[in-house]
């Protein structure tokens, strides 16, 4: 290490945002990764799939990243993984589970030959060129959650992870304090903390309040049980397994990648289904209504989803009847909230009994609340603390805690995606900054937010188009000469008037331009200009004009 040397820590998601966790660690030009993620988009960009991070910074050090950590496997921290490897083929580390489920994503998008997969196992050295790197178990609301620490010439890094104190964690595996004071024993020099739920103060409960819930639910149940949890949400697959074992019912996965990932956890003995509840839906359907429990995708009312399906009575094998019972066995993620509720509404609307968390406690939070974290800072006692995993308020919050526990604030540092923050033998500070724009793929394109082909799929959905095909510029006065079309714009049955008089104007503008313009680039633009304003003074509406003509 000579004089010079400096730890740079960057996010490129993740911060003043819910997803898209991704951070590196670098060193003496040499960098870690962890995590890559992606996040639901927003519901105003049409058309678009998910987001993932700006992968410009990685282009620019690609053959100088040396490992890519995951802390645990979902999405929001491994999703973004396939498109990370178009840029870097560094070898890939985690525990089992997260493995599997990194197996499964990667064969998914045809990349699982682009790296190496590593399993790790929790309190065990591995070196990584010049870090010196170990994994430690936490209590999440997935199996084999871990949180990391990186150790370098100046200091150990330590990054928690997706976390929360759980007691009585439903596989009985909790968080080592003992083993995790020993390993932060030598000092921490930074701290980076998820913040998700800084807000909220106490202890977070525990995942196995859920447990009796589940059961008492599925047990009072005198029809089909049809419960929509996260697809790797394994632990409460494993407590609706247990609730069909002790009530004598059957069970079956519906949903690509539920199935996918149910399928996996069993073969890793990460689910056990010792009485074989799971059955295939056929089997199922067979069976009476009260003996019937379903598990599908769409907690997040996501649009092609089992869930949504079966909300808009298009699923092509269940279909609502009395008797029915939804249970929706999540949180909405900030941004999914109304597309839920309308899914929620639309189940009760056709004669279902609906349970969701604000009615009974079929979920609780996966992360900490303002004492899980304060032990953790506790445990810790770092030099300089990074909130991260949250929106801005949430670090705000977690930063302010932090505080709390004696960690001045010019030992705080509360970043934003881009940000470079140095550390050295004697201070840190934020010097610079790298891209870090929200990106989002759309189909098979990654695009920016500010792409004019997003702003013209909002305009488009606000406020329609029309579109003007111009056949003859030599009979102008005749409605023959030309075609107009609308779409998102007129209801043809009750806006025929309105429909009409715009023809009638776009003749009258066609006769005008071609008596004094022979130029086609001025009589589109003139014809584009005041038909956009005709309507909007007809209708308030400003539309997407485009005009053809044929010569």
């Amino acid at each position: 290490m000579n004089n010079d040397s400096k730890i740079k820590i960057i996010h490129l998601g993740g911060l003043g945002e819910i997803g898209r966790n991704m951070m590196l660690i670098g060193f003496e030009e040499e960098y870690l990764i962890i995590d890559c993620g992606i996040s639901f988009p927003p519901s105003d960009l049409l058309g678009v799939d998910l987001g993932i991070p700006d992968m410009t910074f990685i282009d620019k050090i690609s053959n100088k990243i040396k490992g890519i950590l995951i802390t645990h496997g979902h999405e929001d921290h491994i999703g973004g993984l396939p498109f990370l490897l178009n840029h870097t083929n560094a070898p890939i580390f985690s525990s089992k589970l997260t493995h599997g489920l990194i197996s499964v994503k990667l064969k998914e998008f045809g990349a699982i030959s682009k790296t190496s997969l590593n399993i790790i196992q929790p309190f065990k050295n591995i070196n990584i060129s010049k870090f010196s790197v170990q994994f430690f178990n936490v209590c999440h609301s997935i199996p084999d959650a871990m949180g990391i620490t990186v150790n370098t010439p100046l200091g150990m890094i330590v990054h928690t992870g997706d976390f929360k104190i759980d007691h009585s964690p439903t596989d009985g595996k909790l968080i080592d304090f003992q083993a995790l004071g020993s390993l932060f024993s030598s000092g921490v020099l930074a701290l980076c903390s998820d913040s998700t739920y800084a807000e909220l103060k106490g202890f977070t409960p525990s995942e196995s309040q859920v447990t009796r819930t589940l059961y008492d639910e599925i047990r009072e149940s005198k029809g089909r049980v049809i419960i929509s949890t996260f697809a790797s949400q394994i632990y409460r697959i494993q407590q609706i397994i247990d609730a069909c074992k002790m009530t004598d019912k059957k069970v079956s996965i519906v949903g690509r990648k539920m199935s996918t990932n149910i399928k996996m956890a069993l073969k890793l003995g990460y689910l056990q289904d010792s009485k074989n509840c799971i059955t295939d839906i056929n089997s199922l359907l067979k069976l009476p209504d009260k003996k019937c429990v379903l598990i599908t995708t769409g907690s997040q009312g996501e649009p092609t989803s089992v869930m949504t399906q079966i909300a808009n009575q298009i699923h092509p094998r269940i279909i609502v009847k009395n008797g029915d019972k939804f249970i929706f066995s999540s949180s909405p993620i900030p941004g999914n909230e109304l597309q839920v509720v309308k899914n929620i509404d639309k189940l009760f609307k056709q004669g279902a009994d609906v349970i969701y968390n604000k009615i009974a406690k079929v979920h609780v939070r996966g992360h900490g609340s303002q004492e899980d974290l304060k032990l953790m800072i506790g445990i810790a006692k770092p030099k300089y603390f990074i909130p991260v995993h949250g929106e801005h308020r949430h670090l705000i919050a977690h930063s302010k805690l932090a505080q709390q526990m004696g960690i001045s604030s010019e030992n705080n540092f509360v970043m934003q995606n881009g940000d470079i923050l140095e550390i050295d033998s004697v201070k840190a500070s934020i010097v610079d900054q790298v891209p870090a724009e929200n990106l989002y793929f759309d189909g098979k394109t990654i695009r920016n937010v500010k792409s004019h082909l997003i702003s013209d799929r909002k305009d488009l959905s606000r406020n329609g188009i029309i579109y003007i095909h111009i056949s003859s510029l030599t009979n102008t006065r005749s409605q023959k000469s030309f075609t107009l079309n609308s779409h998102g714009l007129f209801e043809h049955v009750t806006d025929t008037e309105i429909l009409e008089n715009t023809k009638n104007y776009v003749q009258t503008l066609l006769a005008n331009s071609t008596s004094k313009d022979i130029n086609l680039d001025n009589i589109k633009s003139k014809i584009i200009t005041e038909v956009k304003s005709f309507v909007s003074k007809n209708t308030g509406k400003k539309p997407v004009v485009i005009v053809e003509i044929q010569h």
